[in-house]
């Protein structure tokens, strides 16, 4: 006998196969996937190849471009970032000793060649010149009374000549007093070359105290810039006192330090650009000028000894002078001491 469903088991039933036909499909992996089956192809392979040719393109070029380069160009340049802006500064120094009077200038201020820098008390110095210019005074006098007496011995020996032919009797006597008036005479002029002489020497002591009196004023000996002033008023100074520093801008080069091992392609005339770190963004046109006659480290306050003891090789560098353009000098834009980045081209082809 057929067994009757119940309403809540048909209910039941009728609410499974809704929930079966209403699921989602769930995704087969690939050892579910029927055999035979086929997946549909993944479409990525192509698009990284495409970008590894073009980087290799890129790559092959920059490096056939950096290849040409080289051989055209770059292989002829030495560089070198051991350089520096200098110039011939010269270190004003005081002649003679004294007191400052006063000082004319302030750092960083451009002077003129003749311009008073300092003064130094000149008091003494005067008192010095008048006191030379006396004894030079004093010594003309003597002089002017020995040419005087040489001027009156003359007579003398005319009268005793003129007696010595008016009688026989007295030749002897008259002859004697010829001899005494004329060595007389010898000895007014031996005195009076004397007194010449040392006149002379008077002249000279008098010239040099005018000289002294005059480096009482520091001057400019050339145009250029007043840097580190050590002087004030009021200040004593000795005899190679150092002042004040003055730097001659417009002749202002660089030194470059070269490798010993860049020298073989280097000479004087070749072309070099110059860029200073204060202005990398300009490049100066400059020119090789000459070569220092040993390395530096020859000039050093101690110079390498290598005859004794262990040894170990060191590239030397050698000073190179690079000429920069007058108008670039003039402009005032290097400054001694600045840092330099040179680099020269052996082969001008341009």
């Amino acid at each position: 006998m057929t067994e009757q469903l119940t309403k809540e088991e048909v209910d039941r039933l009728t609410a499974e196969t809704a929930r079966s036909f209403d699921a989602s499909p769930v995704p087969r992996t690939e050892a579910e996937t029927p055999t035979g089956e086929v997946l549909a192809p993944k479409r990525n392979g192509g698009r990284k190849r495409l970008i590894l040719l073009a980087l290799l393109v890129i790559v092959g070029g920059g490096a056939a471009y950096k290849g040409y380069d080289w051989y055209t160009r770059t292989r002829f340049l030495v560089s070198t970032d051991d350089a520096y802006v200098k110039a011939d500064t010269a270190v004003i120094a005081a002649k003679v000793s004294g007191y400052i009077s006063f000082v004319s200038v302030i750092d960083n201020q451009p002077v003129k060649a003749g311009d008073l820098l300092v003064k130094i008390d000149d008091g003494d110095y005067k008192l010095a010149v008048d006191a030379a210019q006396r004894k030079v005074q004093t010594q003309d006098s003597t002089i002017e009374r020995i040419a005087a007496q040489v001027r009156a011995q003359g007579p003398v020996i005319d009268q005793a000549r003129a007696d010595r032919d008016r009688t026989a009797a007295t030749v002897v006597s008259a002859r004697a007093a010829i001899g005494g008036a004329t060595a007389t005479l010898a000895v007014l002029e031996a005195q009076k070359g004397e007194a010449e002489s040392t006149r002379a020497e008077l002249q000279t002591a008098l010239e040099r105290a005018v000289r002294d009196l005059s480096f009482t004023e520091v001057r400019a000996a050339f145009d250029g810039v007043i840097g580190n002033k050590a002087v004030q008023p009021g200040q004593y100074v000795q005899t190679g006192t150092r002042l004040l520093a003055l730097v001659p801008l417009d002749s202002a080069y660089v030194e470059a330090n070269f490798k010993e091992t860049q020298l073989g392609a280097l000479k004087p005339g070749q072309r070099a650009a110059i860029w200073v770190d204060a202005y990398s963004d300009k490049q100066i046109d400059g020119i090789v000028e000459s070569f220092a006659p040993a390395s530096g480290s020859q000039f050093s306050l101690l110079p390498p000894e290598n005859a004794t003891g262990n040894f170990t090789k060191i590239v030397q560098r050698v000073p190179v002078r690079i000429k920069v353009p007058p108008e670039i000098a003039r402009a005032g834009i290097l400054r001694p001491g600045l840092s330099v980045i040179v680099e020269v081209r052996t082969r001008d082809d341009e």
